[in-house]
């Protein structure tokens, strides 16, 4: 979605999110199909195994002595974040995205998508330069994902100051233009001594 060619963004995992109550269905299908927990995964059972999954939101998949990894997602982001994460919101909005030209896939809605990718920069300190690029290429991807639809889910979802500085580095490192307005509504936003410190650092 943001570089319009699934070869041009480097990889080497592949994350899906299902709901909750269908992890045991994709657990067993995918075991079927030769995927394998990591080693320190495959001892936890019972209560362990459902604590860990929950506390990392998340469970790891390998085939082919691990050239490649599937992480399957219950939740989009680990407790403590602001951003709301019901899976059935995130489904209800979600959108067609073509991977090839035969393979289509269920994908996040742009704008979720495009504040999802600012969390992740911020959970990873945005320490690559190719988080800004990813969530540069989805603003420039088209009308779904516009500044003021992305700045007005950001405030029904109190992600503002996390949206303020995605946008700040795109512009500072990637040179995306933003509107008049959007540049008013960063002004507001106490971000500019971070981003100026990620953008020294990357």
């Amino acid at each position: 979605t943001a570089y319009g060619d699934v070869h041009l963004r480097r990889y080497v995992d592949l994350d899906v999110v299902v709901p909750q109550d269908r992890f045991r269905d994709l657990d067993q299908r995918l075991k079927e199909l030769g995927y394998q927990c990591p080693d320190r995964k495959q001892d936890l059972t019972g209560w362990r195994r459902s604590l860990a999954r929950y506390l990392s939101g998340q469970w790891q998949y390998s085939r082919g002595e691990g050239a490649f990894s599937l992480d399957v997602h219950t939740r989009v982001l680990p407790p403590g974040y602001s951003f709301p994460v019901a899976f059935e919101d995130l489904w209800r909005r979600s959108r067609d995205v073509t991977l090839t030209a035969d393979i289509t896939v269920r994908g996040l809605h742009p704008v979720d998508h495009a504040l999802l990718l600012c969390y992740h920069g911020m959970k990873t300190q945005w320490r690559a330069l190719k988080y800004v690029a990813d969530f540069s290429g989805l603003l420039r991807s088209g009308p779904d994902c516009t500044e003021g639809a992305l700045i007005e889910r950001a405030r029904q979802t109190n992600s503002t100051r996390v949206l303020a500085l995605g946008f700040c580095l795109a512009h500072k490192l990637l040179h995306v233009s933003l509107p008049k307005d959007v540049q008013n509504w960063l002004s507001e936003k106490p971000i500019d001594d971070i981003a100026d410190q990620v953008k020294r650092y990357l």
